[in-house]
């Protein structure tokens, strides 16, 4: 069950931040952020099975995430849900609704969450047997799996709310650092825990990009690859964005 963490608030130096935990299988680990598309450059983590991904930034400020959605129903023939999330990433923030009727059209996708954000605006879409899409108000939301942003019933969002009241007031710095606490950690009893250790599958990695007013100039892209409460969070921007 996937995690993102998203704090909107334009204006500010580093308008979006987002975090993010990939959980899945143990025997499909993804690589490392990395180059994934020239033009435009669009970096980002890779499954090395399908060859899409789960969270990605473009060179344009474009920055968008995918969850799994509900898993009833889903078949193994339809198309990779990481590879909508790399083809949203080439596609321009206020067209992307348009595309994405058109595109789930085209192809069949099992359910799936997809977030998109330039910095200044803030969207969910999720795709069942329909698809519907919400604008994001400024502020903290949160999505796992469940068709349904800031899910009062998720237990997971649930505690991830509370352990992260007020960090809309916190500078980049220490919201970055609130955000990464909440990512590795492990719930009151399990069922409610950010972070995942089960038997067959659990976080393989973690990632925090804290997009800056400038776009991709002075973006912060942080990432672990493994679970983050076993090993702190790489700064991957410079060796990114320079090469």
């Amino acid at each position: 069950m996937c995690l993102l963490i998203a704090l909107l608030r334009p204006g500010r130096e580093y308008p979006l931040l987002l975090g993010a935990n990939r959980d899945e299988s143990y025997g499909r680990p993804g690589e490392p952020p990395q180059l994934l598309n020239k033009t435009p450059r669009i970096w980002g983590g890779r499954d090395p099975v399908a060859g899409g991904t789960w969270l990605g930034v473009s060179e344009t400020g474009l920055v968008v995430a995918v969850t799994d959605g509900v898993k009833e129903g889903n078949r193994p023939d339809r198309r990779s849900r990481g590879l909508i999330c790399l083809d949203a990433l080439r596609t321009a923030p206020r067209g992307l609704e348009c595309w994405l009727q058109d595109e789930v059209k085209r192809n069949e996708y099992n359910p799936f969450n997809l977030f998109w954000s330039d910095g200044h605006c803030a969207w969910v879409a999720h795709w069942q047997t329909d698809l519907r899409v919400e604008s994001l108000p400024p502020g903290i939301h949160l999505l796992a799996n469940r068709p349904r942003v800031n899910d009062t019933s998720d237990l997971k969002l649930n505690r991830c709310g509370r352990l992260l009241e007020g960090v809309e007031e916190l500078d980049e710095s220490c919201a970055v650092s609130r955000v990464s606490e909440v990512l590795r950690d492990h719930g009151s009893d399990g069922t409610d825990a950010s972070c995942i250790h089960g038997d067959q599958s659990g976080t393989l990695s973690s990632t925090i990009i804290a997009l800056h007013r400038s776009g991709i100039t002075n973006t912060r892209y942080l990432y672990t690859n493994t679970s983050p409460c076993e090993r702190e969070y790489d700064e991957r921007a410079p060796m990114l964005f320079n090469s």
